[in-house]
């Protein structure tokens, strides 16, 4: 692969700092695929880098959801337009905080901007993510936007921060098209995080008979994790539910306990016995976008929960996936069952991931002749 010029490089919006495995999971692949095209990381700048500035302008999450009756939790497909003005005036103090974390601007470095699912809804955090990109551009600094799902952001946001001369990966289709309609072009290509899921190597765990993983990430609302946990309960299951541990799955956890479901905790983060303990089940139902990507390469047959963008349905339809999100609590029951009883979805969920797997290989070689 082409080795490039300019060969340090700054991560922003690094997600290290976190011990969600998918957050782990992307920070190993940025750092394998530098170490593949020769390039050297300098310096990380955290997720919550520059959040803070935009607590009064920014949408709160309640305001992008909606649920109703006998339904899963739903995204909003729009947000509220937020004041351009009042955004633009933080720049300054952006600029200022960031020589400070990650020293000055040059224009002989690499700017990586990590979008992963950060950059929806006009949320503190994409507006942050979106003033970091406008800054760069505006210095003249080499940026790219890498891994990212994009949604329901401010039109005037996205020209002035995304348009133009700035390389951008979409990591499913629905990206893609939402920057399109704006005129904003994007390179399509699977969640970097693949990478990582691939290279690492782990011994395959017995399989527990009708052992069903569970989590439903963001959206896990009392009545959608009862009505999940007591269908497979009902059909002779035994659910484990998954505490991620980035401190939103409280409420699941306990309705697990309550219904006498086990419950594991992730500990301190280490891949190979992260997929180690995965590769046990036999089905899953999942609302976390990265471990279903772990679960296609372990060949895990799962039903799909929606998630606070459109990362999981997306990410299903464009590796080809066959199992849809279901939106109601009736079509998950149907679903369930199709899971349970379809037994080519084992190798559906492992083609998935061989897509993956193909499509990043080519888009690695585009990187590579871009940087």
């Amino acid at each position: 692969m082409k080795s490039v010029m300019n060969s340090e490089v700054v991560i922003l919006n690094s997600t290290d700092i976190s011990n969600n495995p998918g957050c782990k999971f992307v920070g190993l692949s940025y750092d394998l695929l530098c170490k593949e095209l020769n390039l050297e990381i300098t310096s990380k700048v955290d997720v919550n880098f520059g959040i803070s500035y935009y607590s009064d302008i920014a949408v709160r999450p309640k305001n992008a959801r909606y649920k109703n009756p006998g339904e899963f939790t739903q995204f909003s497909e729009t947000a509220p337009a937020i004041n351009f003005d009042l955004w633009s005036e933080t720049s300054n103090s952006i600029y200022k905080d960031f020589i400070a974390a990650a020293g000055p601007l040059s224009t002989d470095k690499t700017y990586i901007v990590n979008g992963e699912g950060s950059i929806h809804h006009n949320f503190k955090r994409a507006l942050a993510i979106l003033n970091l990109i406008a800054m760069l551009k505006r210095e003249g600094c080499r940026t790219f936007l890498l891994n990212s799902t994009i949604m329901s952001i401010d039109e005037n946001l996205l020209e002035h921060s995304l348009a133009g001369d700035l390389y951008i990966q979409s990591r499913e289709t629905r990206t893609h098209d939402y920057l399109k309609k704006t005129g904003i072009g994007s390179v399509m290509a699977p969640d970097l995080a693949t990478l990582a899921i691939d290279a690492i190597q782990f011994n395959q765990a017995p399989k527990r008979d009708r052992s069903v993983l569970v989590t439903l990430g963001i959206f896990n609302q009392k009545d959608d994790v009862e009505l999940v946990l007591n269908s497979l309960i009902t059909r002779g299951l035994e659910p484990t539910y998954l505490d991620i541990g980035d401190g939103g799955d409280e409420a699941a956890v306990q309705i697990a306990q309550d219904l006498g479901c086990k419950v594991h905790k992730i500990p301190v983060f280490e891949p190979k016995l992260f997929l180690e303990f995965l590769s046990q089940f036999e089905f899953a139902i999942s609302g976390r976008h990265h471990i279903n990507l772990i679960l296609m390469r372990l060949g895990i047959p799962f039903v799909p929960i929606q998630s606070n963008t459109w990362k999981v349905s997306a990410t299903c339809d464009y590796l080809s996936y066959p199992v849809k999100v279901p939106i109601s609590h009736v079509g998950f029951e149907a679903t369930l069952e199709d899971i349970l009883h379809d037994p080519s979805l084992s190798d559906a969920a492992k083609d998935a991931f061989a897509t993956a797997r193909q499509k990043l290989s080519a888009f690695k070689q585009e990187l590579g002749s871009c940087l």
